[in-house]
């Protein structure tokens, strides 16, 4: 992910993965479930990117599978967590000790942070406490803007168009990912659209004037992007 903060890079990838050319456990393969014990946990990578991982109780490796991956790793600490559609958020619960079962995917995408990733996760554990779904919660203002700033850290805010109130969470107005590590895509919540959006400074390629594509722009660079988002009439 060239632009990405270099000490980041350097302690995720001394925790994640490490070549070894000797395999003293069984080693687990692609394609088939696998189940893992360990501690949840969240990571934030200066706001661009923020997701779920376990750190494993004790470290594994991986076979080679020509299907699904060519490389072999080992000493794998810390595998980041995929739940799939399901409503919850993971990150919530943080800190709790787990038993997960999924399968395993190597980094052939920037979606994965760790190297080796967990995929149709599914967890269990004694005292795990899903905090409420919150939909009701979230206002539904008829129009609100967004502002975001892309330098070394990510920030965005969000806030009622009409009455000027901060809307928070802000993660639920101002919705953007990542694909591999250098272009950020930013939108609207669902149910909404995209009304007007520009960057500052002006990007001689990447625009976001046009409503029918995706609003992109350089991570890193210290770009302000500025979206206003309406309601969907149902």
């Amino acid at each position: 992910m060239t632009g990405a903060p270099q000490p980041l890079k350097i302690a995720l990838a001394a925790l994640v993965l490490a070549w070894s050319s000797e395999q003293p456990q069984t080693c687990l393969t692609y394609g088939i479930p696998v189940k893992l014990r360990g501690e949840l946990t969240r990571v934030n990578e200066y706001g661009y990117w923020d997701w779920s991982g376990i750190l494993l109780d004790r470290p594994i490796c991986t076979m080679a599978n020509p299907a699904y991956s060519e490389d072999s790793y080992a000493g794998i600490r810390l595998l980041q967590v995929w739940q799939g559609d399901t409503g919850r958020d993971i990150r919530e619960l943080a800190g709790a000790k787990v038993e997960v079962t999924g399968h395993l995917m190597d980094p052939h995408t920037g979606y994965c942070r760790t190297g080796v990733c967990l995929l149709k996760t599914e967890i269990s554990g004694t005292g795990l406490t899903w905090k409420p779904a919150r939909e009701k919660d979230i206002a539904q203002p008829l129009a609100y803007d967004i502002e975001t700033k892309a330098g070394r850290y990510f920030s965005k805010r969000a806030w009622d168009s009409l009455t000027g109130k901060p809307l928070i969470p802000v993660d639920e107005y101002a919705v953007h990912w990542m694909t591999g590590g250098e272009v950020v895509y930013l939108d609207c919540r669902d149910g909404y659209e995209r009304a007007g959006a520009h960057l500052e400074p002006p990007h001689p390629v990447m625009t976001c004037d046009d409503p029918g594509e995706l609003c992109g722009f350089n991570a890193f660079e210290g770009t302000v992007a500025r979206m206003h988002c309406v309601k969907k009439d149902k």
